[in-house]
């Protein structure tokens, strides 16, 4: 199974796993192409039958495939950082899109931040908003000057809690 970390609140946050080649291996070689399994595996697991899901890096590449292979699961996603279609296909094939207007299927509400890098370029993020029917592009993005997880949190907590506080009125 992924390593997923679990968050107050019936979240789910999904880490980049850039790193983790032999772990993104070894999950296709298993049979969960994506790693949205394992994380309807997760909800499953918690007693929980919907979830806000989300991710950076490849964790947002995970989070998109859950939106789309296990719509009832997700009540809303958080992408941080998107990855390039070309870059994911390279660290794990059947894990990425071959087009971005395939995202035009997710059905939840998604808040998107940008990332920056050419990895994680900030006009895809801009383009998954767009495609992404009920998508949103954040107000903020990932930045050099954003070194700690608290800085991560100080830039990027209030859209996240402005995002979800929307989702609970629904």
């Amino acid at each position: 199974m992924l390593q997923l970390q679990t968050v107050v609140g019936r979240a789910v946050f999904i880490g980049d796993r850039h790193r983790a080649n032999a772990a993104a291996r070894r999950a296709t070689v298993e049979g969960d192409q994506h790693g949205s399994d394992d994380v309807a595996a997760l909800l499953e697991h918690l007693g929980e039958q919907r979830a806000v899901v989300g991710g950076t890096g490849l964790g947002a590449t995970i989070t998109q495939r859950t939106c789309l292979e296990h719509p009832g699961r997700v009540r809303a996603a958080i992408l941080i950082s998107v990855e390039d279609i070309p870059a994911a296909a390279a660290i794990g094939h059947d894990r990425s899109f071959r087009s971005v207007d395939e995202l035009a299927a997710i059905t939840a509400p998604t808040l998107v931040f940008p990332g920056m890098d050419e990895r994680h370029p900030a006009a895809l993020a801009e383009n998954a908003a767009r495609v992404i029917p009920d998508g949103r592009l954040a107000p903020a993005s990932l930045s050099s000057t954003l070194r700690t997880a608290e800085d991560l949190a100080d830039a990027f907590a209030p859209a996240i809690r402005r995002f979800l506080a929307e989702q609970h009125g629904h």
